[in-house]
Formats: structure tokens, C-alpha cells, sequence
């Protein structure tokens, strides 16, 4: 793997770019380790990615390069970085397209001071080291270099990664405490403070999201909930965003975007029931289906003016997963012009499935004490820029681990006719998702519709 990245940094350094931000990159394929094992085996700061169900997993370790962001202008700003990086890149081969990832907070700035996120940007976008990807039978290993000095320890980052072992069953860490962060009168209140709103015509939906804090007698290992993830949700975006001694991890349902040349797709995911068997009531209820509407509406607004094909099906279909059901609505189209995938990010994000209707009305930083940090913000990787391919999923059942802490996150839409204490089961019932990964109990009192 050295010769062909030595080939890329000749190149980039005849060009006199090595050295200013250029990016030298070469490609090859390669048995590959489990991608979770590779992931437990290093330390360095990580991206991990996998959908099992489409056979598609990524794996990104280090960092070449990378930008961190935050205000309004966050994700142009961020696109605009990485398209300098694609432009300048010097490539060894042709399947060695330059990588990125990286994931952004709900929120421009936190509204609150709050501890569990301070160490977390707004965003971040990040050209790592060592990329492994797995597509069906075929496995590759991606390195990626800013300075020729760099090409020893990228090597060596590689090589443990490639050598990682098959990790041991573990067990989950015993003794696990929970507490609700804000408890159950906030929720009724803030709730309540909504419908006020939208009885005034301020608004027309608002997702309130609660926070429930984790604490084990031993260690949290993210690794083990990632496998347990994946076993359980073979259907949704497995994904790990590890920073110093915090891994943001989860399982997510919804896509927010995916890009494919100028071929996009998205998701409106919006209206929940417990359990696989009982979910068609979902596609006549009324509440449920005005919930699931502003998402599908949304969509096309903010497309159809990029797009000059746009589809999405009148009537939703209903998604089912371990123990929940949703009302789901894909969108497909095609772009006027090529674009890249945080260029859509930004148009996209948020959608009223964890915003607001309108969005410039949402009351979510106003009502709720805590900061949502990354949850229910994209996280996503690109290869490539305009006319490249990447895809972003809505950070959703989701946690912030670290040490034998977890701050677990869900929210729910508020339209006419939420009930607070629905509500309150069906964000705890979107919760038991990590919450089962961590080895606690499902709530059977968490609701049986929302």
C-alpha cells in the first residue's frame, strides 16, 4: 500500500501542493477485518458506518485534514473547505476518490451551558487517515496524506486496523442507573406550551425532544454497543462518530439524504407504534397522518427547486423494526445540477421530523434545558464533491457515551391532539433502542401508540 500513496505524494509534491493542504490519496483492495473489531482495536478518532442490510460499511480512522464549524454558515462553510480539498487532490488511482466525514450539531450554538457537549463542535468535516469500506464481496483500504512525513504513521494507523482480531462476546456493564434530564413535570409543561402555540397559530408542529443520563458501575464499551446495534437493526445506519475519550453512536432509521452523481433520495419518517404487529392503525389516524405530512411536504419544498424530477408517493408506506412501526414516505429525484452532499445537508436540515413547522418558529432551544448536541443532526460522509457520491442519515437513536456514562436523546412531534403522557412513552420508547444495546430492560409500559 506504500508504493501506490508514494505515487500520489510524488505527484502532489511535483505540483509544489504537498505541504499547503493538498491532499495525496491511493486506494487498494483488500481483505478486511469486521469493521467494529478494527474500530475497537484503535483509538485514534473514528467514523464508522455500516448498513447491514445493504451489505455497506465504512471505517474512518485519524485525521488528514479537517475543519471544525459553527453559526449560520456552518455547513457552506464546511462544503466550501472540502471542495478546495477535492480540487487539489492528487489521486494514485482511479477508485481513490477523497473521503470525508464527520456530523453536525442539531443547533448552529448551544442555547444552554451544558457539560455533556463541550468538548463537541457544531460540526465537523474530516479527511481521515485510514479509510476500510466493504461493499458486498468487495473490501477496500483508502490512505490519505497531507504531508509526505505523515506517510509512516498513516501506514502503521492502517496496519492495526487491518490486523484487528475478533473481539470476545462481552457482556454489558452491570449495574445501570437511569434518570430522567429533565423529569416528567418539564415535559408536561413544555408540552402543554406548545399546543398553546399552535392553538394561536404559531406554530404548526414542534418536536419536543427529553434526555434520560446513564450511569454504570463499570465502563461503557461503545464497541459492544455498536455490535449489539447491528445484530438488533440489521435495517437502519449503524454509526459511531468517536472523539478523544466520547463516542456519539446510534442506529439510525431515517435518511436524510443520499447522493449518487445527481441521482438524490431522502426520507420522511414521522408517526410511531409499538411492536411490528400492530402498526397499520398508523396509516388512518389523523394525528399521525397530519404528523407525517409536514415531513413529506417539507421535503418537496426544499427539493423541487434543485430537481427537475421529484417523486414521492401520495400515501405513506409503513416501516417496521424490532418492537416499533412508522409511517415512511421515500423521495427520489434528479438534480438540475450536480451538487455536493453537504450543499443538500444544508438545504435539508432540519426537517420538520425534528424541527418545526415553520422552521423559523421552532421553540425547541427555548423549551428544552439541556443542549441536543449531535442528536438529531446529520452525520454522513461524501466521496468526492459536486457529482460525487455520499450519504447523511438524521442522528436518531442515539447516545453520547463516555467512560460509564450515556446521555440517551429522543423526541417526539407535537401537533393538535398530543397527549403529554403518550408523548413521554413514545420518546422513552424510541429510547429503547440504545437502551436494550446497553443491556437495560424494555419499558412494556412505554405506549403501545404515539
Amino acid at each position: 500500500m506504500r508504493e501506490p500513496l508514494a505515487t500520489a505524494v510524488a505527484a502532489a509534491r511535483s505540483h509544489g501542493a504537498l505541504g499547503t493542504g493538498a491532499l495525496a490519496t491511493a486506494a487498494q483492495a483488500v481483505p478486511l477485518p469486521d469493521l467494529i473489531d478494527a474500530f475497537a482495536a484503535t483509538t485514534d478518532d473514528a467514523f464508522y458506518w455500516e448498513q447491514p442490510a445493504q451489505e455497506f460499511g465504512l471505517l474512518a480512522l485519524g485525521a488528514t485534514a479537517s475543519i471544525e464549524v459553527a453559526g449560520p454558515g456552518r455547513f457552506a462553510e464546511a462544503a466550501s473547505w472540502w471542495r478546495e480539498i477535492v480540487e487539489r487532490a492528487s489521486l494514485a488511482t482511479p477508485s481513490a476518490t477523497p473521503f470525508a466525514a464527520g456530523g453536525f450539531a442539531f443547533a448552529e450554538s448551544p442555547e444552554v451551558a451544558d457539560g455533556v457537549w463541550s468538548a463537541w463542535p457544531r460540526g465537523a468535516w474530516v479527511a481521515p487517515a485510514v479509510v476500510l469500506e466493504r461493499r458486498g464481496a468487495m473490501s477496500a483500504v483508502q490512505l490519505q496524506v497531507c504531508e509526505a512525513e505523515a506517510m509512516d504513521s498513516v501506514q502503521a494507523l492502517a496496519d492495526a486496523a487491518l490486523r484487528a482480531q475478533p473481539s470476545r462476546a462481552a457482556t454489558a456493564p452491570p449495574g445501570i442507573s437511569l434518570r430522567d434530564d429533565p423529569g416528567h413535570t418539564w415535559w408536561d409543561d413544555s408540552l402543554r406550551s406548545v399546543l398553546e402555540a399552535i392553538a394561536a397559530g404559531d406554530l404548526r408542529k414542534q418536536v419536543l425532544a427529553r434526555r434520560v443520563c446513564a450511569q454504570a458501575e463499570a465502563s461503557i464499551d461503545p464497541a459492544q454497543v455498536l455490535r449489539a446495534l447491528r445484530s438488533r437493526f440489521p435495517s437502519a445506519t449503524i454509526f459511531a462518530v468517536r472523539r478523544g475519550g466520547a463516542t456519539f453512536l446510534g442506529a439510525s432509521p431515517e435518511e436524510l439524504v443520499g447522493l449518487r452523481g445527481t441521482a438524490i433520495e431522502a426520507a420522511a419518517l414521522a408517526g410511531t407504534s409499538r411492536g411490528t404487529g400492530d402498526g397499520r392503525w398508523l396509516l388512518d389516524d389523523p394525528k399521525e397522518r397530519s404528523e407525517h405530512a409536514f415531513v413529506v411536504e417539507a421535503l418537496r419544498e426544499r427539493l423541487a427547486p434543485i430537481c427537475g424530477r421529484l417523486d414521492a408517493p401520495g400515501v405513506p408506506q409503513l416501516m417496521t423494526l424490532p418492537d416499533l412501526s412508522h409511517l415512511y414516505t421515500p423521495v427520489s429525484g434528479e438534480l438540475l445540477q450536480p451538487r455536493g452532499l453537504l450543499s443538500l445537508v444544508e438545504s435539508l436540515h432540519p426537517t420538520p421530523a425534528v424541527g418545526a413547522v415553520p422552521r423559523a418558529a421552532d421553540r425547541s432551544r427555548e423549551l428544552e434545558p439541556f443542549d441536543r448536541g449531535w442528536y438529531a443532526g446529520p452525520v454522513g460522509w461524501a466521496r468526492g464533491d459536486s457529482g460525487g457520491e455520499g450519504d447523511a442519515v438524521v442522528a436518531l437513536r442515539s447516545a453520547l457515551v463516555w467512560e460509564n456514562h450515556a446521555a440517551l436523546y429522543a423526541g417526539c412531534g407535537i401537533v393538535p391532539g398530543s397527549d403529554p403522557e403518550i408523548e413521554w412513552r413514545e420518546a422513552r420508547l424510541k429510547m429503547e433502542a440504545v437502551l436494550g444495546a446497553l443491556g437495560v430492560p424494555a419499558d412494556r409500559d412505554a405506549g403501545a401508540r404515539g
